[in-house]
């Protein structure tokens, strides 16, 4: 027993030293970064080009950014992809127009890369808690950089680092990021809880929120609503801090749902482990209506769930207690799986307690209806009913939420910072 604890013990010491050690090494090789790039900066300065953007991309905004990307191609902006390499074929499989796309795999090539540029703005898509692309860019003297993060941190969601000065770092790191970049790009709501609670004061912001591509817009045939019906679940089944919490509610309420003859099909992230998706496996062979499609890559996502009749998520009334989100997340954040599923046709099944200021949005236009897990058995025949209805308002109502509807407001805020020059 002595030898297993302290065999445990040094497990953990060992992945501490790691990570905590790899994250010292990271802060001070970025500051002698900025002071080599400030000087390469400055020497490589090209003549300003207003029709040319450059999207610096370091996380897992692909879906997001390329949509963005061809739409201001449409619109006639010559668009520079700077991405991260273990996300290059993603980006290059769902391009439809002829991007220029570069991989890159440090932080330093990354802004290297970016300085051969002086286009109308640096758009930085960061991810979570990694922001270094766009802080190394700042401090080196980058002039109309946008930030962007893909899920907001501080108050939002809880890093849970053991050591608070290593996790005050990349609440400080998501800060700086905020308040010093040219503009700052919202793909959730999460800056109204940092400015309200925090004080955060950025210069500039656009709510631009994940939305859909009318490109991909899909009409399904009805389904026979006297049967069965189908509805779909895309997005992850982990971060929990019980292992298994978030996969066993996917079973709890495909079991409630299917004696209601509604079936649940998952599509899972790239991101759930194979832990987690054994369970999801065990449930497809054992709850007669769970359907388990494993990982669909985005770009053929859409052609799946559009054979469905809606789209769920379902959350639990400790939700935020048993995973890293916080109660804030839960009101602010965003799900790009709604805007997917407004693109595939489908109206959004819910449990109410998620994401609660996109849906209200949603509910002005008749697209969501919302059924709390202990109310599925009473609600369920009101949903069939409904479900017609819904369908409609989603198919009258959903370009209002396409990337087309929004993009001249992106490009009037690019303009905003360009004319800036911070």
């Amino acid at each position: 027993m002595y030898v297993r604890t302290l065999m445990h013990l040094t497990e953990k010491i060992t992945r501490g030293i790691r990570v905590y050690g790899s994250m010292t090494i990271r802060r001070v090789s970025l500051t002698l970064y900025a002071l080599r790039l400030k000087r390469t900066y400055y020497l490589k300065q090209t003549l300003f080009n207003a029709k040319q953007i450059v999207f610096i991309i370091g996380g897992i905004s692909g879906p997001r950014s390329i949509i963005m990307a061809n739409t201001l191609a449409e619109k006639g902006y010559e668009v520079i992809i700077i991405v991260k390499n273990n996300y290059f074929s993603m980006m290059s499989r769902d391009t439809h127009n002829k991007l220029n796309i570069i991989s890159y795999n440090s932080v330093l090539e990354a802004a290297l890369l970016a300085s051969n540029y002086n286009p109308l703005v640096f758009h930085c898509f960061m991810q979570y808690a990694k922001s270094e692309e766009c802080e190394l860019m700042l401090k080196a003297g980058f002039k109309r950089v946008v930030f962007e993060t893909y899920d907001s941190l501080k108050g939002v969601r809880n890093i849970r680092m053991r050591i608070k000065y290593f996790e005050n770092i990349i609440y400080n790191t998501e800060k700086y990021c905020i308040e010093n970049s040219a503009g700052v790009a919202m793909r959730d709501f999460g800056l109204v809880c940092q400015k309200e609670r925090y004080g955060y004061n950025p210069k500039r912001e656009i709510e631009f929120l994940d939305y859909c591509d009318a490109a991909q817009f899909k009409e399904n045939s009805a389904s026979n609503y006297d049967e069965i019906i189908n509805v779909c679940y895309c997005g992850g089944s982990h971060e929990a801090t019980r292992p298994g919490f978030v996969t066993e509610r996917h079973g709890l309420v495909s079991s409630l749902l299917s004696k209601e003859n509604i079936h649940y099909h998952m599509f899972s992230a790239p991101s759930v482990s194979e832990i987690e998706r054994e369970l999801l496996r065990k449930y497809d062979r054992e709850i007669p209506g769970f359907h388990y499609h494993g990982t669909v890559p985005h770009d053929e996502l859409i052609a799946e769930v559009f054979k469905m009749d809606a789209s769920a998520f379902f959350a639990s009334e400790d939700f935020s207690q048993q995973t890293f989100f916080t109660a804030e997340s839960i009101k602010y954040t965003c799900s790009n799986k709604h805007f997917d599923s407004l693109a595939a046709g489908l109206p959004l099944l819910n449990s109410g307690n998620v994401c609660t200021v996109l849906l209200n949005r949603f509910k002005e236009y008749g697209m969501v209806y919302e059924m709390p897990i202990d109310r599925i058995p009473e609600l369920a025949e009101d949903f069939k009913k409904k479900l017609p209805e819904l369908k409609a308002n989603v198919l009258k109502y959903r370009h209002l939420f396409a990337v087309q509807h929004h993009i001249d407001r992106l490009i009037d805020f690019y303009k905003e910072v360009g004319a800036s020059n911070d």
